[in-house]
């Protein structure tokens, strides 16, 4: 997940029934049957408080935009009048690619408008290296997006989780000082951009899963919570009522590495 939509991520969305909104509303629909499963129009109104002709209006028109099925085969009973249709994601209504450019590895993926992960590419290596990095990064996009076959046009865009400052902690890698100090001078949503004519959207990488957990993983059913991202260094994230709290520098909820001298007697984290 992106930056921009992370910052959207809640367990309580609420939509608005004026006019001019559908875009908004559209967003609103998706988060709710993304968050809690496939879902009959009534319930969808109750969840995202829009009116019943609105959520009809919106669910009709994902449906024939492709990113919405109806399933029969699953009618809830028991209840006055016809039994009602749940409405669901459908996996194959959008895709988009995610990118994690790590201290120790660089992961590129594609994944389904249901969450299920697609063609995967991974590089691992010593340390990051960006005169190496970037052109390897553009063989993996061009083979993951190849592998998406007739799905491929429905790419939304490309979503990049980083660590901010890649070129720190040269002390704790056997790494040239000139490489790491590279990318002081790189942005790399920039850099991943002009490699496709794709939008690209950034996010700390500890933000990035953070937000998963939010809206794919346990988190949908808590409220507020610490994420604890554990990766070359510990990071984390926090949620406050139900949405992504990323605070004024963007780092709530950080744990700092902790330096600490191994049996062997060199320093880690």
């Amino acid at each position: 997940m992106t930056e921009r939509s992370a910052r959207a991520a809640s367990l309580h969305s609420i939509g608005s029934n004026q006019l001019g909104m559908r875009q908004f509303n559209e967003r609103i629909v998706l988060q709710a049957i993304c968050l809690h499963g496939a879902l009959p129009k009534a319930d969808i109104a109750r969840l995202t408080r829009l009116s019943m002709q609105t959520v009809s209006l919106i669910v009709d028109h994902l449906i024939e935009d492709g990113l919405l099925s109806k399933d029969p085969r699953t009618r809830v009973r028991g209840r006055i009048g016809q039994p009602s249709v749940p409405i669901s994601l459908r996996a194959d209504g959008a895709v988009s690619i995610g990118v994690k450019v790590g201290r120790r590895s660089l992961d590129v993926l594609s994944m389904d408008f249901t969450g299920g992960v697609r063609p995967c590419e991974t590089l691992e290596y010593a340390y990051p290296d960006p005169a190496a990095l970037f052109p390897a990064l553009d063989e993996r996009l061009a083979r993951v997006t190849a592998a998406l076959g007739n799905d491929a046009p429905k790419i939304a865009g490309i979503g990049v989780a980083a660590s901010l400052w890649l070129g720190g902690w040269r002390d704790f890698f056997d790494t040239p000082p000139a490489v790491l100090a590279a990318w002081n001078d790189i942005d790399i949503r920039e850099r991943i951009q002009a490699l496709t004519t794709l939008p690209v959207d950034f996010a700390k990488d500890t933000t990035a899963a953070c937000a998963a957990e939010l809206v794919m993983g346990q988190g949908r059913g808590l409220r507020n919570f610490l994420y604890v991202f554990i990766g070359t260094f510990i990071g984390g994230g926090l949620v406050v009522d139900g949405r992504l709290y990323a605070g004024p520098g963007g780092s709530a909820g950080a744990i700092g590495s902790l330096p600490v001298t191994g049996a062997d007697g060199r320093d880690s984290c």
